[in-house]
């Protein structure tokens, strides 16, 4: 209630709405590329990184930390630079969205239910892989919408009917492609070059 006169409180500072890129005020188009863009971006940092020096110091580091240093990897310095290039690359995108959503909750934002979505995208979609969040990402953000749309409206006696068959399909996932889906794509191919 003291900072209420220069943050607004809930309400926010309003911020008027002039269009052009300088100001990020694009049209649906726009956003589009400009969401494509930095995916682009985040997925070419990790592919980089997958088969650089440093992604192969850090996959050493992420095994066995003291066998690690033990090789002489400075892991306290890898450390950092990991965290500060996921720092860097989630606020690029927190930016983005921030300024396309045109309101920042911190309630929302710092939830709890967002920190497990990102983590569910990573799991689903394959861990240790730079194409697996992606495609975590795709599949549970299609599978909600549908689920959502399809089953909210339908009187079932359940109001959050969709949410079961949301969860029992995550949780199948889980357990029948631990590899996430990177790891299925990763077993096809092998597959097929045996055959």
């Amino acid at each position: 209630s003291r900072w209420r006169g220069f943050t607004a409180g809930g309400e926010g500072i309003p911020v008027p709405f002039r269009p052009g890129f300088a100001t990020l005020g694009l049209g649906h188009v726009g956003w589009v590329y400009m969401a494509l863009a930095a995916a682009l971006l985040c997925y070419g940092v990790e592919v980089y990184l997958e088969r650089s020096r440093i992604g192969y110091r850090l996959a050493g580091v992420r095994e066995d930390e003291d066998a690690a240093e033990a090789l002489g990897i400075p892991t306290r310095r890898l450390k950092v630079f990991a965290v500060a290039l996921s720092a860097a690359l989630t606020s690029v995108c927190g930016s983005l969205w921030a300024q396309y959503i045109g309101f920042v909750d911190p309630t929302y934002v710092f939830s709890v239910d967002l920190s497990v979505r990102f983590a569910l995208n990573a799991i689903i979609g394959g861990m240790g892989t730079a194409l697996g969040p992606y495609l975590g990402s795709i599949l549970i953000t299609s599978l909600e919408t549908y689920l959502r749309a399809t089953f909210s409206g339908v009187k079932t006696g359940f109001a959050g009917i969709y949410l079961i068959i949301y969860g029992t399909a995550l949780i199948l996932v889980v357990r029948f492609a631990p590899g996430g889906l990177a790891g299925v794509a990763s077993r096809l191919r092998a597959r097929r070059a045996q055959a």
